[in-house]
C-alpha cells in the first residue's frame, strides 16, 4: 500500500537527526543533540535549508529558500506547530497519522 504524500514519518536516523515531518519535497528534523536551544525544527529541500523557532514561529535560519517559499513553509510549520513541539520534545510521535488527521 503506497504512504501518503503528506504522511507524518517519524524516524531516527544514525546521525541523530529524527525525520517528524514530510510534506512534498519538504523533510522537516531535528537533531537530537541540541539542548541549548529553544523548540525548533529544521527543514531542507534539496540542497536548501531553513530553521524554525516553534515557540512563536519565527524563521531562525535559512539558506537559499526564496521569500515566497519561506512564507509557505512558516505556515506549514504554524499549522503543524503542536505536532512538530510534541515531536520536538519527545522525539517520537505516531507514525501512521497523516496530515488530515492532524
Amino acid at each position: 500500500m503506497p504512504v501518503p504524500a503528506t504522511a507524518v514519518v517519524y524516524i531516527c536516523l544514525g546521525d541523530n537527526m529524527p525525520t517528524v515531518l514530510r510534506i512534498g519535497a519538504y523533510r522537516f528534523y531535528f537533531y537530537s543533540h541540541e539542548p541549548n536551544e529553544p523548540p525548533h525544527i529544521h527543514i531542507d529541500r534539496d540542497n536548501l535549508s531553513a530553521k524554525f523557532w516553534l515557540e512563536p514561529v519565527a524563521l531562525a535560519k535559512n539558506i537559499g529558500f526564496r521569500a515566497k517559499e519561506l512564507r509557505k513553509l512558516e505556515s506549514l510549520v504554524s499549522e503543524n506547530q503542536t505536532k512538530l513541539v510534541e515531536g520536538e520534545k519527545l522525539g517520537l510521535v505516531s507514525q501512521d497519522a497523516t496530515l488530515n488527521n492532524l
